[in-house]
This record gives C-alpha cells, sequence and structure tokens, in this order.
C-alpha cells in the first residue's frame, strides 16, 4: 500500500503546484467529489473515534479534547444534548482514537517534511453554528469537508506568519486573544484590511490556509462534519534546541541549577561567571555547526521529522518469508552523493551505498506496508530473493521495517 495522501487529498491539483504556489504562502480551495472522502471518514466513524480516544489513559496528555463551541470542554457523553441546542462539536486530537487518521496525518507529516506535530481536530455542527467569528490560527489549517455543507469566508493571504498564539476579531472590533500576546503580535497592526472570499464547502472540497489567515465558518445543512488537518511547528527553534540540548547535557554544569548566593547581593558575581560561562559554551555548541556536512545537517532535519517507532526491537528479527508483510515506519530518503545515500528515522540514519540501490530506497519509504516480494521488482534489474531478503533483513534491524 503506497503512501499517496498529500496527492489525494489536494487531486486534482498536483502536488508540485500545490507545494510550489500554495503551502505556507496563500489560501486554496480544492473542489472535490465524495469520493475523496470515501474510508477516510464519517458520521460513525467521528462516533467510534470519540469513544476510543476517551478510553485512552495519555488521550488528554496527547491533545485530545471535546469542546462544545471554541472554548467549553465537556464530557463526550453530553455530545449529543450539545448538538441539540444548537452547539458546534469540537474535537481535539481526534486521530487518537482513529487509525485511519492517525495514518493520514503521519502520511501528510512525512511526505511534506514538516518538521512540526500534525494532528486532526473534527469538527460536528448543527445547521447556523460553528466558528462564525472571524478568527486565525497559529498552525496551518487544512480542511476536508466529511458530511453537510458549510459556508466558510476567508483572507487569501496571512495577517501574521506564523504567529504564537490565535486570535479572534470581538463583535467591538478589538482583538480578543486565545492567550496573552507576545510583544511582537501586539505590534503587528492587526487586524489591518480584511477582504474576505466566500466559499461553501461540500463533501470532498479542501480549504487549505496558511496560519495567521483570517477566517470564519458556518453550517448550511443539519448536519456538518469536518477534520481539519493542522499542522503546528514552533519555529527553528523546534529543530535546533533539541540538538543543543542533547549535545550540551553531557555537561553537569548545564543540568545544574546556578549557584546559591546571599540574597543581600544585588548583583552576585558568583551567578554572573556561571551564566558567563553557559554562555561561552553555547557559543562553541553553535559555532561547530558552521562547520558541519550538508550530511548532518541534513540529518538534524529528517531526524525530526519521525518519531521513533517503538514497535519491534531489533532482537525480535527474524527469517524472512517472501509472503511476509512488511510495515514501513515514517521514514525519508534523501542522498548525499550519486554513490551514498540514506534512510532517516525517528532513530537514526541508515546508510545507502550504491546508487543502484537508491530507486529500491526512494519506493521503500513510499510505502505504509507491502508484501516482501513485491520488492524484487524495484531495482532494475530485478532483484533476486536472496539478495533481496538480505536487504530487507537489515532494514528490519534497523528499524525501518517492522515484520508482522
Amino acid at each position: 500500500m503506497k503512501r499517496d495522501a498529500l496527492q489525494r487529498l489536494i487531486a486534482p491539483l498536483a502536488v508540485d503546484n500545490f507545494v510550489t504556489q500554495y503551502w505556507m504562502q496563500r489560501s486554496v480551495h480544492i473542489a472535490g467529489g465524495v469520493d475523496k472522502v470515501a474510508g477516510v471518514f464519517s458520521l460513525d466513524a467521528f462516533r467510534a473515534a470519540v469513544a476510543a480516544a476517551a478510553q485512552r489513559p495519555d488521550a488528554a496528555r496527547q491533545g485530545f479534547e471535546v469542546r462544545a463551541g471554541a472554548m467549553r470542554a465537556i464530557p463526550a457523553a453530553t455530545i449529543d444534548a450539545e448538538l441539540a441546542a444548537g452547539n458546534t462539536i469540537c474535537v481535539s486530537a481526534i486521530e487518537l482514537g482513529d487509525r485511519t487518521l492517525a495514518a493520514l496525518a503521519a502520511e501528510l507529516k512525512n511526505q511534506l517534511a514538516f518538521p512540526g506535530r500534525v494532528s486532526v481536530h473534527a469538527y460536528l455542527s448543527p445547521k447556523g453554528s460553528g466558528f462564525s467569528f472571524v478568527h486565525f490560527d497559529a498552525r496551518i489549517a487544512t480542511t476536508l469537508q466529511i458530511a453537510g455543507r458549510k459556508r466558510w469566508r476567508y483572507a487569501q493571504q496571512s495577517s501574521l506568519p506564523w504567529p504564537a498564539h490565535n486570535v479572534r476579531i470581538a463583535p467591538d472590533g478589538s482583538l480578543d486573544w486565545h492567550m496573552p500576546p507576545s510583544p511582537w503580535e501586539q505590534q503587528a497592526g492587526l487586524p489591518g484590511m480584511l477582504d474576505l472570499t466566500e466559499v461553501v464547502l461540500e463533501p470532498g472540497h479542501v480549504l487549505c490556509l496558511p496560519p495567521g489567515t483570517f477566517h470564519a465558518a458556518e453550517a448550511v445543512d443539519e448536519l456538518s462534519l469536518s477534520i481539519n488537518i493542522n499542522f503546528n511547528y514552533g519555529g527553528f527553534f523546534d529543530l535546533l534546541l533539541p540538538y543543543l540540548r542533547d549535545r550540551l547535557a553531557y555537561s553537569p554544569a548545564w543540568r545544574e541549577p546556578p549557584p546559591a548566593v546571599a540574597p543581600e547581593q544585588a548583583v552576585p558575581a558568583r551567578i554572573a561567571e556561571f551564566t558567563h560561562a553557559r554562555i561561552a559554551e553555547l557559543r562553541r555548541a553553535l559555532d561547530a555547526l558552521e562547520g558541519w556536512s550538508k550530511l548532518e545537517l541534513a540529518s538534524i532535519w529528517h531526524q525530526s521529522l519521525h518519531a521513533p517507532d517503538p514497535r519491534v526491537p531489533s532482537s525480535l528479527v527474524r527469517a524472512l518469508e517472501r509472503t511476509d508483510t512488511l510495515h514501513v515506519v515514517n521514514a525519508s530518503f534523501f542522498t548525499e552523493s550519486s554513490e551514498r545515500g540514506f534512510i532517516a528515522t525517528g532513530r537514526g540514519l541508515v546508510e545507502i551505498n550504491g546508487a543502484a540501490l537508491f530507486p529500491f530506497a526512494r519506493e521503500v519509504v513510499t510505502h505504509r506496508s507491502f508484501v516482501a516480494e513485491e520488492a524484487l521488482a524495484w531495482s532494475e534489474p530485478p532483484y533476486k530473493w536472496d539478495a533481496l531478503k538480505q536487504v530487507l533483513a537489515v532494514l528490519v534491524q534497523r528499524g525501518v521495517l517492522v515484520a508482522a
């Protein structure tokens, strides 16, 4: 089974056009049909997903929450009563209760090389309800209409690229921030001039908005269901800080608090000395990056795309058969030279030597799962089974593949 979630989501728009012309740049509405949502989600799947996620002990920690309206948290058991009262139901991180949505989020993260967190929210709205107030989100919001219709008004461009917080425009025109804004958000001159486009999303329609793009939505039919695949990113901090933390944590001075000082000292010399020493070490760690190769820099990026997959430890690797089903962890392939490439996972890099193996490696990471013998054709000339079995065994051992 191939990973082609992005192309299916944005069809008939081509991936190249989407990435170069719209993604993170400007809003895009893509019309579609009900065939696009078949097997993805449904009203029945919504209820099953809420029930399943609510049973998970880790759900709240990973962002699962059921709300009525924009802010009011409710028990899942009261969803029907809230709907009858005319309130929109928002379920955050609903992928925790639905494997199809979890796979969709993981594949889109991989195919778009997005280093932040990708999660799925679901919105169930009675007629006339929804987030009809004009607001923006601090993330890329990609909506797929599942059932019913919903009217959207949205700007073509972001008013504040990559904000840190959500904000809405209150009835009196003031800004109502979800959390206290950062100084640079307060000084952004929001909302500015807004020219909102209007469109009615039908099942199979997609609307992708860059972060910081003002919009509003309201259900048109008796019941509207949509999912919002949101891409959350905290900036280059998210990419660089884990590396610096791992590197500097080897030093006890970075793991301990500053030294104790007498409270009456206004400017403790020991505190200043401690801080200056840490800054000097930080500067050396950053300077070391100047000499990094393209491979080392790429490895930070690629490994940030994939969380480690704990499903099967390497000690359980067994002899593979041609009919075995192999599952592929979230991984990406990149090349350093014409003869050297790497498959990157959350556990690290797997070196691929020889250009002849490149087509095979590129093909592997496009799949969610495959039968072992299908990979015989992923090279030119085709593999012999004995040779392929050795390659697959190494990938299982290194955590790229998981044998069912």
